[in-house]
């Protein structure tokens, strides 16, 4: 089962305050879906999106261009 993440727990792997993971799922930047009261998150999708070798945008959560 995929596992599913809170925006709290999104910061908390991402090293950011909470706020800057609502600012970028708002922004497109951070693949989220409301759930009831608030914002959820699927793992993979976080971990693909970080990885260096993965399939993001070409751009880290924070907005930096990724190095080749």
């Amino acid at each position: 089962m995929e596992e599913i993440l809170t925006a709290s727990q999104v910061a908390e792997l991402l090293q950011m305050h909470p706020r800057t993971v609502y600012k970028l799922v708002k922004q497109g930047s951070l693949p989220g879906r409301k759930c009831g009261g608030g914002w959820r998150f699927r793992r993979s999708e976080i971990m693909t999106m970080i990885s260096p070798h993965g399939e993001g945008n070409g751009s880290s959560a924070n907005g930096a261009d990724k190095q080749p």
